[in-house]
């Protein structure tokens, strides 16, 4: 299921979703979005259990640091 929503973006995040789909990152421009928001909610996951002192991987540890110290800005 599917529910259709209207955003707003400004004109360079826009142009940049548009130019990865006409490359072909995406299908469309949904898709793009739809990437973007569940990698956020995979850091805000992450970030949660670091926060607890979990990690699914041990191994990856210091990239979960690293990441949650770069969020993404489309802006």
């Amino acid at each position: 299921m599917t529910i259709q929503m209207t955003v707003r973006l400004p004109d360079d995040v826009a142009s940049y979703i548009d130019e990865r789909v006409s490359e072909g990152a995406a299908g469309s421009r949904a898709e793009m979005i739809a990437r973007a928001v569940r990698h956020e909610r995979e850091l805000e996951i992450l970030a949660a259990l670091r926060d607890r002192g979990e990690t699914l991987y041990p191994d990856l540890a210091g990239l979960v640091d690293w990441a949650a110290e770069r969020p993404l800005d489309l802006e």
